[in-house]
């Protein structure tokens, strides 16, 4: 983590702090579900409501601001299946790295709202709750995106957006003494992400 905002740092650094807004926010993934879809089928289960918190930096030009960022979604849990379902995945956190696009409307009002879109690359956490010594479970890291609306007032912000963590779960099984894969499927994990922030300058 700490090497990831380092780079963003050093970005910033060389674009020029003059020019640069750094955001920090804190925030809520709500209505969160995680569905995934092996040779076709759609399963899925709902997610608790987890923190996060973000570290974001933006260069303005007009109404556009294009920038990075990177997110720590804090470990979530899945909610408690139906009699007869279960799940081998547990908690799941994620640092999404992304790149941030929004578009101000501009306003005579003291509120300013905003189009945002986000678009990066996610690292994946997944703990896994299977206990049988003959398989095993592993996630790779996937796209991440999100799109929504943010109202700025003064230098503080709130940002309504829907986003997406993207992940591969791969099965393996134990034979004759070497793991062998016997599948993967891919993690779709959706939720709508509510933030307040500040932003502020560097001179």
């Amino acid at each position: 983590m700490k090497h990831i905002v380092g780079i963003i740092l050093m970005v910033g650094l060389c674009l020029g702090l003059s020019a640069i807004s750094f955001r920090l926010g804190v925030g809520e993934d709500t209505a969160g579900e995680t569905i995934s879809s092996i040779d076709g089928l759609m399963t899925g289960f709902k997610n608790e409501i987890a923190h996060t918190a973000s570290f974001q930096m933006e260069h303005n030009h007009k109404n556009i601001s294009y920038g990075l960022g990177v997110d720590y979604q804090f470990p979530r849990e899945n909610r408690k299946l139906p009699d007869g379902w279960s799940s081998n995945i547990g908690k799941h956190e994620h640092i999404p790295v992304y790149g941030i696009l929004s578009y101000d409307f501009g306003s005579t009002n003291k509120i300013r709202p905003s189009l945002v879109a986000q678009f990066g690359y996610d690292f994946a956490h997944y703990k896994f709750t299977n206990n049988d010594e003959d398989d095993r479970y592993k996630s790779t890291d996937g796209l991440f995106y999100g799109y929504g609306i943010s109202f700025a007032f003064d230098n503080f912000s709130l940002a309504l957006l829907h986003r997406t963590n993207n992940s591969t779960i791969i099965w393996e099984q134990l034979e004759s003494g070497e793991w062998v894969k016997n599948s993967d499927f891919n993690l779709a994990t959706r939720q709508i992400n509510l933030s307040l922030g500040y932003r502020f300058k560097v001179h």
